[in-house]
């Protein structure tokens, strides 16, 4: 995988990806978006999946353009897309992948909701202490 400023060689990058998603350099220039399984794996930015069943987008491959062209079709069709509960579920299962990174522990989603854990500032004041700074350890960080 690759580190910031360090980009990782497309093998093992490639290998990396065979069991969960990734993100890579290929040279300086392009990142790559990879997720993949035991049958194949799917390339975001260039609209492929490899594997055991081959697929291709024939049309416009740039993701982000096409996220804006749905995005504004919806709103002038007065059909508004709302990503809203797709992204706070991602959200919460960044902060669950956390909990378990930070705690050793096995999670379950009903563990990261009723979790007690506040990541907010003490203080919203420009002149607030920052938080001290804690390293975590798994398996000695407690969960909360």
């Amino acid at each position: 995988m690759a580190t910031a400023g360090r980009p990782a060689s497309k093998g093992r990058a490639a290998a990396a990806a065979s069991s969960f998603a990734t993100t890579y350099a290929l040279g300086q220039a392009a990142i790559a978006f990879l997720a993949g399984g035991s049958k194949g794996k799917v390339d975001l930015l260039r609209c492929r999946i490899t594997g055991e069943n081959k697929w291709n987008w024939d049309g416009r491959c740039n993701p982000y353009q096409v996220e804006h062209d749905e995005l504004f079709k919806s709103i002038r069709s007065g059909k508004p897309i709302n990503n809203g509960d797709y992204m706070a579920k991602s959200t919460m299962m960044a902060i669950l992948a956390r909990m378990t990174a930070y705690t050793g522990r096995t999670l379950t989603w009903e563990d990261g909701m009723n979790s007690q854990l506040d990541l907010s500032p003490s203080s919203y004041q420009w002149d607030a202490d920052p938080p001290p700074a804690q390293v975590a350890i798994p398996g000695v960080t407690p969960f909360v």
